[in-house]
């Protein structure tokens, strides 16, 4: 299968990192630093569970055009960024072409639908400690490495291209699962950010520190209750025990373990406060659930960028 992948950072960069060390043919949409250092170094990955390596895509390139229409792209830019990404998007997608979002947060699939106007649109989800620490330059932590995508209402040829896709995954090292119902999956992943990033990023703390003070373990266990109430509400299926099932997460993480909320706020940089901490109590509001705890949050967030 001829793939590509946008936005070269954490996920996109590890991802991509994977597919261009096992053989397979793709390339890199990137732009910036990040575009010159793969192109005169290559791509650097540093994996608890990969090790380290280096690689050359097949082509990396900030013009979509020039890579041509592919069978497969991933999109993996921030949530931010999605309706300035989706024009780089657009040169490599044909009415054939699988278009999986991996982006934090709730939405994507549909803004990329509602952008794009053509090609086949899935959910996806990926559950991977991963960072870009410098332009070109990856690393992996901890044990998670695993993407789910759904499979929606597929003619067979697209669901022929999936299961290939999926199995390209599965031999570059990265788990990976179909699943009919990948909006739970996408919403059990945000509940976890909902709470765990939004404390990280309030407090600028890791996960040891986090799990040391129990009036913050009982925040984070607040916010993850909080958005389970708004995913019942707009009838999105969840398990039972989805608030434990994200605090078992906060409590199996490494000491050092933390958020790209809390790092991009830390750096002064644009973050996803608005999807973790804004559009949370949107949402609320759209359906009548009360979520105190989130919206104290998300306004303390902004003063904390804003100070």
């Amino acid at each position: 299968m001829k793939l590509a992948v946008i936005g070269i950072g954490g996920i996109g960069g590890y991802i991509g990192g994977l597919l261009a060390k096992a053989g397979e043919d793709v390339s890199y949409i990137a732009r910036g630093a990040t575009l010159e250092r793969i192109r005169t170094k290559g791509l650097q990955v540093h994996s608890d569970i990969h090790g380290s390596f280096v690689v050359q895509p097949r082509m990396v390139t900030q013009d979509g055009s020039e890579i041509g229409i592919v069978d497969a792209v991933f999109v993996c830019v921030k949530g931010y960024s999605i309706e300035t990404a989706y024009q780089s998007v657009m040169p490599v997608v044909g009415d054939n072409t699988l278009v999986i979002p991996l982006l934090n947060g709730v939405g994507s699939s549909s803004k990329l639908k509602a952008l794009l106007g053509k090609g086949i649109v899935l959910d996806g989800c990926i559950y991977v400690t991963s960072e870009a620490v410098a332009p070109g330059i990856i690393e992996q932590k901890d044990k998670y490495n695993k993407i789910i995508v759904g499979s929606g209402n597929l003619d067979p040829r697209a669901e022929t291209n999936l299961h290939q896709l999926v199995k390209i995954l599965q031999q570059s090292g990265i788990e990976c699962a179909v699943s009919r119902n990948a909006e739970a999956a996408i919403w059990a992943k945000y509940n976890f950010n909902c709470a765990f990033s939004v404390v990280t990023a309030l407090y600028g703390i890791n996960a040891g520190e986090l799990r040391a003070d129990s009036e913050k373990v009982q925040m984070v266990r607040a916010l993850a209750e909080e958005t389970a109430k708004v995913a019942k509400a707009l009838g999105i299926s969840q398990p039972e025990d989805i608030v434990e099932r994200s605090m078992k997460i906060m409590w199996a993480m490494k000491d050092e373990g933390t958020s790209s909320l809390k790092r991009d706020i830390q750096a002064g940089v644009a973050s996803e406060i608005e999807m973790f901490g804004g559009e949370i109590c949107r949402l609320a509001a759209v359906c009548g659930v009360k979520v105190p705890v989130s919206c104290k949050a998300y306004e303390a967030l902004k003063s904390k960028i804003q100070g």
